[in-house]
């Protein structure tokens, strides 16, 4: 996909690598810390976790393009609420009493080659949060933009690519 249409700009998307299990460490965790609350707790847990890793898996599948515009940014912004939703009750980290085992991977949107892993929930957030800025953005590179109401949607998209 072109990244520049008319003298406006796109970001492309990063791209993500997939992660063997999202959910097992992440169940292992809710067992060893919330064991207390009851199996039908755990097991609601645990379908809330298959979902997000079935988000992840989805998201990386599209191999860091913005196919499916509305529909893709959508399922960006569910796994995103979902990642902070379980933020607080599972905290990623290189400390042994969290999530310890959970590495996230991404390339680098600008330079492809050079790519980062981290056991770092807020750096899976950051790009979760630059994909769905490069999604609208290129939404808004492919608007027609020569009628009011595509000048209208383009802006539109690039006010959420910025976050407004």
């Amino acid at each position: 996909m072109s990244t520049s249409r008319g003298g406006l700009l796109a970001a492309q998307c990063k791209r993500g690598e997939s992660i063997a299990s999202m959910a097992s460490p992440l169940n292992s965790y809710a067992q060893r810390v919330y064991a207390d609350r009851g199996d039908a707790i755990l097991a609601r847990a645990s379908e809330d976790l298959d979902e997000i890793e079935a988000l992840r898996r989805e998201i990386v599948a599209a191999n860091g393009k913005a196919a499916g515009g509305d529909a893709m940014a959508a399922r960006v912004r569910r796994y995103y609420g979902m990642l902070s939703a379980i933020e607080a009750r599972f905290p990623v980290s290189k400390d042994k009493a969290h999530v310890s085992d959970l590495a996230f991977t991404w390339w680098d949107a600008f330079r492809t080659s050079k790519k980062e892993k981290q056991t770092n929930l807020n750096f899976e957030k950051a790009a979760i949060l630059f994909n769905l800025g490069a999604i609208h953005s290129q939404q808004a590179i492919e608007s027609d933009r020569t009628t009011e109401n595509g000048l209208k949607a383009a802006c539109r998209e690039f006010q959420q690519a910025s976050g407004y």
